[in-house]
């Protein structure tokens, strides 16, 4: 029997998700109004209003286009510090942890659409990673290391004569090999600082006291 073909497959779950993430955007500014605006007059604007512009941000005037480019990152920048804990400050009273959730989960949903829909007219970046030379030099200037840590990796594949083009350099075990063995003596450094320091352990575990881990609902 004739099944559908696997690019029209793909075709329709692009065009689904798009349409998802195209819905979502749409209904933000409804969202916006009965959600985040009534949270920032009541627990941001003495901070981020028309008087003061702590750290340069006002949020009283910030248009909930996700789409642009600059506002969008100032909104990403308030979803981190919200689910940080960091605002509103700690000397502030704390807003209710639904009204932290909600605001949360309605800026998650609108950056992860607008995410989406530039994935799809755009494409993913592809991840490139250090040549040989390059983590080489890194780790030299990082570590203080004069290992010539390049002749124990794989040589790196050129492009055009290149040997720093993305989709040239290819990825094996051999190169996870001195990448495994620095995480363990960091790994060992880190708990033998926290042995030293037990207040470092108690300041890592306070900075997410107020919200915790922000777990999105699934849509």
């Amino acid at each position: 029997m004739g099944g559908v073909p696997a690019s029209a497959q793909g075709n329709a779950a692009r065009a689904k998700s798009g349409a998802g993430a195209n819905a979502a955007v749409q209904s933000s500014s409804l969202s916006y109004k009965g959600t985040i605006q009534p949270f920032i007059e009541q627990h941001c604007v003495d901070c981020h209003g028309a008087d003061t512009h702590k750290a340069g941000l006002r949020l009283d005037t910030l248009a909930p286009d996700f789409r642009d480019e600059k506002t969008g990152a100032t909104w990403t920048h308030v979803f981190d510090k919200i689910i940080s804990g960091e605002m509103p400050p700690k000397k502030r009273e704390r807003p209710p942890q639904r009204d932290i959730y909600a605001v949360a989960q309605f800026l998650y949903t609108q950056l992860q659409a607008i995410s989406l829909e530039q994935q799809q007219k755009k494409g993913r970046v592809t991840v490139r990673r250090l040549n040989g030379t390059e983590y080489e030099n890194t780790l030299r200037d990082l570590l203080g290391t004069n290992v010539a840590l390049k002749e124990m990796l794989p040589e790196d594949s050129t492009t055009a004569g290149f040997d720093n083009v993305s989709t040239g350099l290819d990825l094996s075990a051999t190169h996870l090999l001195p990448d495994k063995n620095l995480r363990k003596d960091q790994e060992t450094e880190s708990c033998q600082c926290q042995r030293d320091d037990p207040a470092q352990e108690r300041r890592s575990q306070d900075r997410y006291r107020h919200f915790g881990s922000f777990r999105p609902a699934n849509n």
